[in-house]
């Protein structure tokens, strides 16, 4: 189990989860923005409808005829939060997905495009559920009264490679010269994440974002594709970063943040 906790926030990142009683407010509140915008668009249907606006046929993109999607069957569609609970605790969740798509992705005795587009989406889905879950966490715990760290939060967000020197142990510069993140391994990348955290140069939520890519993470993730030997296999972080930016289908600004990081420990490495 992969064990997250920062400034603000403590809990564990795998499918226990789902059958932990504390994690379930914050697990309601993730399942509610989920199905919000279906919600929304059946009720915008149902007033379309009532006003008879809403059309009995559609054009599909091959320039077919379809009636659409009765409201009934997509309201069917939305379960009972219990229900979608119990449905991730038996099978259906984002680790299960990236299980499965990893045993397809080892068992594929060729270079699978396809297959491998179906692994690096559920590995897309599983990193966008923990960013969904941290700031969820975060929200909730400051409505609570519970305040980041924000001397440390200022520190990740605003610190410039140039000006970086006011820990009292190590400077940004210093660690910064420690660490390739153009060549580094998972293992390397969680002792970056402790050295910056222990001097106070890192906020909770880019620790946490940080951290998918060390090995404590890694080495829980569902099946058995990060071995010992890739967990202490380099990699570039920032191109790897940028890339995964790129192909990402949600909200860019969690990787925004992280490529601002590493290129700001990139540039302080000389």
């Amino acid at each position: 189990m992969t064990a997250i906790s920062g400034a603000t926030l403590n809990f564990t990142f795998d499918k226990s989860m789902f059958s932990d009683p504390a994690m379930r407010p914050h697990l309601e509140a993730y399942y509610n923005e989920t199905y919000d915008a279906l919600r929304e668009n059946i009720a915008a249907r149902k007033e379309a409808q009532a006003n008879g606006e809403f059309p009995e046929t559609i054009k599909t993109k091959d320039g077919k005829t379809a009636s659409p999607a009765h409201l009934l069957d997509l309201e069917k569609a939305i379960p009972r939060f219990d229900k979608w609970l119990d449905m991730q605790q038996n099978g259906a969740s984002p680790f299960d997905f990236a299980k499965h798509a990893e045993t397809g992705l080892m068992l594929s005795r060729v270079n699978d495009g396809q297959q491998n587009d179906f692994y690096n989406q559920q590995m897309e889905n599983l990193n966008n559920f923990h960013a969904a879950m941290v700031e969820i966490m975060e929200e909730a715990q400051n409505a609570e009264g519970v305040q980041p760290d924000q001397e440390i939060a200022a520190a990740s967000e605003n610190l410039s490679a140039k000006d970086a020197t006011s820990s009292p142990h190590l400077s940004f510069n210093e660690i910064a010269t420690k660490y390739n993140v153009r060549n580094i391994s998972p293992q390397e990348v969680d002792k970056l994440v402790k050295e910056l955290q222990d001097n106070n140069l890192l906020s909770s939520k880019d620790a946490l974002m940080l951290m998918t890519h060390g090995e404590d993470f890694l080495s829980h993730m569902p099946g058995e594709f990060y071995s010992q030997a890739r967990l202490s296999e380099k990699i570039d972080l920032l191109d790897l970063s940028e890339y995964q930016r790129k192909i990402t289908s949600g909200p860019k600004e969690q990787w925004d943040r992280q490529i601002a990081l590493l290129k700001r420990l990139d540039e302080a490495a000389g």
